[in-house]
């Protein structure tokens, strides 16, 4: 097979894919950060989700028809399910007491800090500082937004 069919064939294949498989515009912002908002509802929704796990292990705990070794794997279950419990509430109460935000500023801050460093050092070495000044831009505009 020459190189221009197979090619050739490749389009048609593409074409074909994208014929059975449309691309919707929302997959393309799959990557999109989350507001605060929709990460407490997030949250919010996975702790309930985690405590009706919670109470139906327990419930079949206190059945306890089931083998030494299943009421083990039970017991674990439970354990894991209530560290990600604690795990869920301590992110929600960091994010409602709005800890989330001032971290993100201190963490702006020291990369604000060290671009200027570095700008400082290639201004003194007389190189070119125009990558940095545009980082610097960008990360202040970001500074900017949060406050």
């Amino acid at each position: 097979m020459s190189e221009l069919d197979f090619k050739e064939q490749l389009k048609k294949m593409r074409e074909l894919y994208l014929e059975n498989h449309p691309i919707d515009k929302g997959e393309n912002e799959v990557f999109t950060p989350l507001s605060i908002e929709e990460k407490e509802k997030k949250l919010l929704d996975a702790l309930e989700h985690l405590t009706s796990k919670i109470a139906y292990i327990k419930n079949e705990i206190a059945k306890n028809d089931s083998s030494s070794k299943s009421l083990d794997d039970l017991k674990e279950q439970l354990e894991i399910f209530e560290n990600k419990r604690v795990l869920f509430e301590q992110k929600l109460d960091f994010i409602k007491n709005g800890d989330y935000d001032d971290a993100r500023r201190e963490k702006l801050k020291r990369q604000l800090t060290e671009l200027e460093l570095k700008r400082c050092k290639l201004k003194l070495s007389q190189k070119d500082c125009s990558k940095v000044n545009q980082k610097i831009k960008q990360k202040s505009e970001l500074f900017k937004k949060l406050k």
